[in-house]
C-alpha cells in the first residue's frame, strides 16, 4: 500500500486500518482443514463421527473462535505430511520433538504425554534395562510417529512400522511383536474395544513422562487465525471445558 500520495495525511491511517481489518477478515473466512488419526481415546471415529478427548477440545476451541473447518481422519503419516505441505491446515494429537520443533506452529497444549513400551505379562523372557537392550526385541511403532522418530534417532533398528495402534496390539497378542508403545490411558481404552484384557499387558520400559500432546498448524497459516485460535483455547480451558471432556470419556 502506497500512502504517500494520499491527502490529507490522516487518510493514510484510515486506509491502513481498513486494509488490515479487511485482510484479517479474509484470513479468518478461509476454511481450515483439520487433520487427525485414529488414536483413542484422544481422537477416533465412532458411528461415523470423529470424537475423543482431543477432538472435542479442538472442536470446542474452533467453535469458540468462530472459524470454519473440515475435520479429516487419515493415517498418521499422511496427515502429518499434508499438514507440512498445505496452508491453513491443523493437526492433532501431536507430540513435540526436537525434529518437529521448527516444522510447525505450536498452537496449543492439549494433554500431558506419557509413553511406555508395553509387553505381555506372560513374557518373562523380556527384560529391558536400557535403550541398548531394545535391539534384542521386535518393537511395533506407528509409521511416521514420534516413537519411531525417537527410537530411530537412538539407533534402534528392530522396529516394525504399522498404520494404526490397533494393528500393534493385534501383533503383540499374536506373538509377532515383543514390545509396543502406548500409555495406560490409550491401552486401556483401545483394549476395551477388542477381545483382549488390559490385565494381560504391563509397562516394560519408560520412553517419556514429560511434555504434552499438541495442536499444530502449517507454518503458512495466517497469524490472525493462530492468535484467534489460541485466545479461544485459553477461554475454553479457563471455563473448565477440558476437565469436563476428560471426565465424560474416562470417569
Amino acid at each position: 500500500m502506497n500512502c504517500k500520495a494520499l491527502e490529507p495525511k490522516n487518510l493514510c491511517g484510515i486506509a491502513l486500518i481498513f486494509w488490515l481489518s479487511v485482510s484479517g477478515g479474509l484470513a479468518l473466512a478461509e476454511k481450515l482443514v483439520v487433520y487427525t488419526e485414529e488414536f483413542p481415546p484422544y481422537n477416533f471415529t465412532k458411528d461415523g463421527q470423529v470424537i475423543g478427548i482431543s477432538t472435542d477440545l479442538v472442536v470446542a476451541a474452533l467453535e469458540e473462535a468462530g472459524l470454519e473447518y473440515q475435520l479429516t481422519v487419515l493415517p498418521w503419516k499422511r496427515a502429518y505430511v499434508q499438514t507440512l505441505k498445505q496452508k491453513n491446515t491443523l493437526l492433532f494429537t501431536t507430540s513435540r520433538t526436537i525434529k518437529r520443533e521448527s516444522l510447525f506452529i505450536w498452537v496449543a497444549a492439549l494433554y500431558p504425554r506419557r509413553i511406555d513400551l508395553f509387553k505381555l505379562k506372560k513374557r518373562s523372557d523380556i527384560s529391558v534395562a536400557s535403550f541398548e537392550d531394545l535391539n534384542k526385541y521386535q518393537i511395533g511403532v506407528l509409521r511416521g510417529g514420534s516413537v519411531e522418530e525417537e527410537l530411530s534417532a537412538k539407533g534402534i533398528k528392530s522396529l516394525q512400522a504399522v498404520n494404526t495402534d490397533s494393528s500393534n496390539l493385534l501383533k503383540l497378542f499374536s506373538g509377532r511383536l515383543d514390545l509396543i508403545p502406548g500409555s495406560e490411558l490409550t491401552m486401556a481404552y483401545e483394549l476395551k474395544t477388542m477381545e483382549f484384557s488390559y490385565d494381560d499387558i504391563e509397562p516394560a520400559f519408560p520412553l517419556s513422562n514429560q511434555g504434552w500432546f499438541y495442536l499444530v498448524a502449517n507454518k503458512e497459516t495466517p497469524p490472525e487465525i493462530i492468535l484467534r485460535l489460541q485466545d479461544a483455547f485459553n477461554q475454553v480451558i479457563y471455563e473448565g471445558v477440558r476437565d469436563d471432556i476428560r471426565r465424560r470419556y474416562l470417569d
